[in-house]
């Protein structure tokens, strides 16, 4: 199965998560992240730990 390095960033640039992840395609390692970061505990300036990653995962970058 293929790697995927999946990093979101917010507006200042600071990594919001730096991951490689084993997928079928970029979008299922998207759809994991997304569920990861649902464990996280960082706080969130949006509202919730999972929050950023989802609000920005239309700005993520998928190698």
């Amino acid at each position: 199965m293929p790697k995927f390095k999946v990093t979101v960033a917010d507006e200042a640039g600071r990594k919001l998560y730096d991951e490689t992840i084993e997928a079928e395609g970029p979008r299922e390692a998207c759809r994991i992240a997304a569920e990861e970061s649902a464990t996280l505990e960082a706080p969130d300036h949006i509202g919730g730990a999972a929050a950023g990653i989802e609000a920005t995962m239309r700005d993520s970058v998928v190698d």
